[in-house]
């Protein structure tokens, strides 16, 4: 009969044991009703998709001038700066595929999500870094690209700082209108993932 070894010890924190035998069992009871993976599973096929046109961008410019140059040519394109030719046509036929007014968007409703989640003021950053950031270390599809690319061994810091900076960013009032800052941080982070998928 195998035992388990006196020395192991059963991970308290992991997400799997959140959900399975902590707390996240309580909060699945409050929920009333158990979540249907079945529903969940229609959406594995989006894991096999990635941002074409980002990774396109990244391959034209910023695998050409460098990741700050490149990010610096977005600022300049946003706020209406002259910047060479080639360098506008990459921007203009990057920013003609994205609809900032889809017709399926409620802006009330975007309205009061904002709001609601500017609600939880501090204890959504303490959240956000103590759960979402660190606990997401655990797993390997996300701690993986980050080892690889070096940026959990050198800017963890710096991580968490632009990750606060861009939810505070697009949860403001008009964060997320054309010209916002919302919106800036959104383009920045798709390159930045386009950068490392491709870097990887």
């Amino acid at each position: 009969m195998l035992k388990t070894p006196y020395r192991y010890k059963i991970n308290e924190s992991s997400f799997a044991h959140y959900w399975t035998e902590g707390v996240g069992v309580e909060l699945l009871n409050k929920l009333g009703f158990k979540p249907d993976l079945k529903v969940a599973e229609q959406f594995i096929p989006f894991l096999y998709e990635w941002d074409r046109h980002a990774d396109q961008l990244v391959l034209d410019l910023h695998d050409k001038k460098g990741f700050r140059e490149g990010n610096i040519s977005l600022n300049s394109y946003l706020k209406g700066e002259i910047i060479p030719y080639d360098e506008k046509s990459i921007w203009d036929v990057f920013f003609e595929k994205i609809d900032f007014s889809p017709p399926w968007l409620d802006p009330e409703k975007l309205k009061f999500g904002t709001e609601l989640s500017r609600r939880a003021g501090l204890s959504a950053l303490i959240v956000l870094r103590d759960y979402c950031l660190m606990g997401g270390y655990e797993s390997a599809a996300i701690n993986k690209p980050l080892i690889y690319t070096g940026a959990l061994k050198k800017s963890a810091v710096k991580r968490l700082t632009d990750t606060v900076n861009f939810w505070a960013h697009i949860t403001k009032a008009n964060g997320l209108s054309k010209d916002s800052e919302g919106i800036r941080q959104i383009i920045l982070t798709r390159i930045i993932h386009s950068y490392s998928r491709i870097g990887i």
